[in-house]
C-alpha cells in the first residue's frame, strides 16, 4: 500500500507502521492457555522483530510539514514498548508525552483510559486514578471491560506496595505465575465491573421508573 505511487503518502506509512509495531506483539500478550498477560507479564523475546524493524523503517518516513498524525503518534507509542527490553525500562514520560499530544487530536475516552495507564506509571496510581475519573464523557466506557481492569489495577497499586517493591515481585515471580498481586487487581476489577452494573441498572430504573406514557 505505502509503496504504490498512489499510496506512498505520510499517513499511509504512519498507519502501517502503526499495524506492523502492534502486530509484532501479539505473540505476547496471551499465555499457552489463551490468557490475557499484563504487560509487565509479557515475554518480550517472542516478540517478531522483523516486523517491528518493518514497522519502524515506515514510522522514520518523513511527514508533511513536519505535522504528526494520529496515526504517527499512535505508532511511536508503540515503538516506545517496542524498544524496552524489559518493563522497568518502558520510556513512560516519553509515552506520556505522546499521549498528550494524541489527545489533542483525539479526545475519545478510549485514548484517555490509555493515556491514564501512563500517567500512573508516571505519577502513581492514584494520580492514574484521578485521569480516569476525569475523563469527558467516561459514561461511554461504562460497558468497556479495560475500564474496570484499569481501575482494579490502580486500586491494587495503591492499596499495595511502593514503587520498588512492585519491580522486585514482578522480577521475582515466576512466568505464568498469577500471583497474589495479579488475584487482587481481578477482584478488584470484578467488584468495579459488578458496582458499575448496579449503577447503570439503578439509572435506568431512575429514568423508566419516572416515565409514563
Amino acid at each position: 500500500m505505502a509503496e504504490h505511487s498512489a499510496g506512498n503518502q505520510p499517513g499511509a506509512h504512519a498507519l502501517l507502521a502503526l499495524m506492523l509495531l502492534n502486530g509484532a506483539r501479539l505473540p505476547t500478550r496471551v499465555d499457552a492457555d489463551g490468557n490475557i498477560l499484563r504487560l509487565e507479564e509479557q515475554n518480550r523475546s517472542q516478540r517478531d522483530q522483523s516486523m517491528i524493524a518493518r514497522g519502524l523503517y515506515h514510522l522514520m518516513q518523513p511527514t508533511a510539514g513536519d505535522e504528526a498524525s494520529e496515526y504517527h503518534l499512535q505508532a511511536a507509542i508503540s515503538a516506545c514498548h517496542c524498544a524496552a527490553q524489559d518493563y522497568e525500562a518502558t520510556d513512560w514520560p516519553r509515552i506520556l508525552s505522546l499521549y498528550d499530544r494524541l489527545i489533542e487530536i483525539d479526545d475519545s475516552p478510549v485514548v484517555a483510559l490509555n493515556r491514564a495507564v501512563a500517567v500512573a506509571n508516571v505519577r502513581g496510581p492514584r494520580a492514574g486514578i484521578e485521569a480516569v475519573e476525569a475523563i469527558h464523557a467516561r459514561q461511554q466506557l461504562n460497558c468497556y471491560y479495560l475500564l474496570y481492569a484499569v481501575l482494579g489495577e490502580f486500586e491494587a497499586d495503591s492499596l499495595g506496595y511502593d514503587d520498588k517493591q512492585k519491580q522486585k515481585k514482578i522480577k521475582d515471580r515466576p512466568r505464568g505465575d498469577m500471583g497474589q498481586a495479579r488475584k487482587t487487581i481481578l477482584l478488584h476489577s470484578l467488584w468495579l465491573l459488578y458496582r458499575g452494573i448496579l449503577e447503570i441498572t439503578a439509572s435506568s430504573f431512575a429514568v423508566f421508573g419516572s416515565w409514563s406514557p
